[in-house]
């Protein structure tokens, strides 16, 4: 195994299945790049933002931190930091599956400011766990936790650790992902077992409260399995799984996406159509992918088991030992900045590094592309990727501790310089700017305070494309300014802010007059929002 590398679950042994051919470049590609978004991170496993907020993205690291990143920044203090609670390789030992694993917002996070982990507690087993913002949006509150979810693992290995809602339920139903259990070729079974939850894809009903016992959380009565009884887990939606670590709703259709991990041979992309009614078995551990799994230690399996298995779903994609050694399932694209690329779905491989994307509409592959180099640094251990709340992808690089988002190299740039008075006496002359350039097409720019825009009246002199002049300024002109930058055709996005405080005149300190600054960003239009690239001050 690598050690270095989050999902390389597999000794390998020197032998290689058969498939049908490695994957293979179309040729009619459209040539991606990549952007740093922010770095130093420890062990970044997961990017994603609430719905509707275009200003910030959330990174879960592995050892139990979440970290904001926001307006370009890292804050310096967490989101969340769940460490003291959470079982991770910093704890030592071969815990390289473990730790916090995902995050995911409540549809309605706007109003209940709800949001869900899934973490490997200190015991070893695998909690879902609800916790709420406090009065400060770029912090949780700690003591709010409730747990909706405990699952006991058996093994280090194959936690799953997915959470996710599904596009436009009006039920809020919470979807969790969980591997077999772990140790090799499943010797529980638990891939084929309906009593367990290992092993399986989940659907829980979170709208209904913490249940009274998180070992039997509350469940849709619509869950393929649900009898109210026994012998059967409520809880299971599907089954059939190995380790599906990335699984992704597209945004658009409802349809899931799931990467799961595979044992000596295959690495697989299985697909359940939005319209399903759940129940889908996917063959783990009698099927490893397409291969019959001759090899699995929980049950007899030969030839004539894997030929007897009725109705089980095999994968949509997979790929072998030549290509890579653990998937990492990601995202149907939906963003705006990038439109040649709708409907194309993104994966990864964690061992390799290697990228790839396709198109499925629910029969056939096609548009294959590697995508590696290009839509991320080559040579990453890729963890994961991610998904903000304008559809943008990201990629999430676990050994170098940094995000980086998918951008179209063609796409206007607009490199922006600003300048602005921090501090000011009523009766100054203040002047706010930004030098703007645009890379390849025209611009409309307006200035806004406080995100409304400015009426111009007596005390504003000139406005013009890149300068605002306030003369003479008044108390009531303090707050935050930004130049809106429209390019028509691609997206809107904002300059950095610049921060006016206007005082009485005599009330600046003697050495707290902040005179003039400094601000310099870049921009990639992209989406409804930018993502902030450091450039050199002109």
């Amino acid at each position: 195994m690598k050690l270095l590398s989050f999902l390389t679950l597999v000794a390998l042994s020197g032998t290689s299945a058969a498939q049908s051919g490695s994957p293979q470049t179309s040729g009619n590609e459209k040539a991606l790049d990549s952007v740093l978004v922010a770095s130093g991170f420890t062990r970044p496993l997961a990017l994603t933002s609430p719905p509707g907020d275009f200003d910030r993205v959330f990174v879960t690291e592995q050892d139990g931190a979440v970290r904001i990143v926001k307006n370009g920044s890292v804050l310096p203090t967490p989101f969340l930091d769940l460490s003291a609670l959470t079982l991770s390789p910093s704890d030592g030992g071969s815990h390289f599956e473990r730790g916090l694993l995902s995050l995911v917002f409540h549809p309605d996070y706007a109003s209940n400011g709800f949001f869900f982990v899934n973490y490997t507690t200190n015991e070893g087993d695998t909690v879902i766990v609800r916790y709420t913002v406090s009065g400060d949006a770029d912090i949780a509150d700690p003591a709010s936790a409730q747990t909706f979810l405990t699952a006991a693992q058996p093994f280090r290995n194959h936690n799953g650790g997915t959470l996710l809602f599904k596009p436009s339920d009006p039920n809020n139903y919470l979807y969790i992902t969980l591997g077999d259990g772990g140790s090799g070729n499943d010797p529980e079974d638990n891939g084929q077992d309906l009593t367990t939850m290992l092993g399986k894809i989940l659907r829980i009903d979170v709208d209904a409260g913490p249940p009274a016992d998180p070992a039997n959380p509350n469940t849709p009565g619509d869950n393929p399995f649900e009898d109210g009884a026994g012998p059967n887990e409520d809880s299971i939606w599907a089954y059939g799984l190995r380790n599906p670590y990335r699984v992704s709703f597209d945004r658009q259709t409802g349809d899931l996406y799931i990467g799961d991990v595979g044992q000596v041979a295959l690495e697989e992309i299985s697909f359940q159509a939005s319209s399903s009614a759940g129940g889908e078995n996917y063959g783990w551990s009698i099927f490893e992918g397409t291969r019959c799994n001759t090899g699995a230690t929980g049950r007899v399996v030969t030839q004539q088991v894997c030929d007897d298995l009725a109705g089980h779903i095999p994968p949509i994609y997979e790929y072998g030992r030549g290509d890579g050694v653990a998937v990492i399932g990601g995202y149907v694209y939906r963003g705006s900045a990038i439109p040649s690329l709708q409907g194309h779905y993104f994966f990864a491989d964690n061992g390799t590094g290697r990228i790839w994307s396709f198109v499925y509409d629910g029969a056939t592959v096609t548009d294959f592309v590697e995508r590696t180099g290009e839509a991320a640094p080559a040579g990453m251990f890729i963890s994961s990727f991610g998904e903000d709340a304008a559809g943008e992808l990201y990629v999430v690089d676990l050994g170098g501790g940094a995000v980086y988002r998918i951008i179209d190299p063609d796409a206007p740039v607009i490199f922006a310089n600003g300048n602005g008075a921090g501090m000011a006496e009523v009766g100054d002359r203040v002047e706010l700017s930004f030098d703007v350039t645009s890379s390849s097409e025209p611009v409309s720019l307006r200035w806004l305070k406080d995100s409304n825009a400015i009426n111009t009246d007596d005390s504003i002199v000139d406005v013009n494309s890149e300068m605002l002049v306030i003369n003479p300024v008044r108390l009531s002109d303090s707050g935050t300014y930004e130049l809106e930058v429209d390019t028509g055709t691609k997206a809107v996005v904002l300059s950095p802010a610049l921060v006016l405080q206007v005082v009485a005149v005599g009330a600046v300190p003697a050495v707290g007059f902040f005179g003039l600054f400094a601000i310099a960003a870049g921009f990639v239009i992209a989406g409804a929002s930018a993502v902030r690239r450091r450039v050199p001050q002109k």
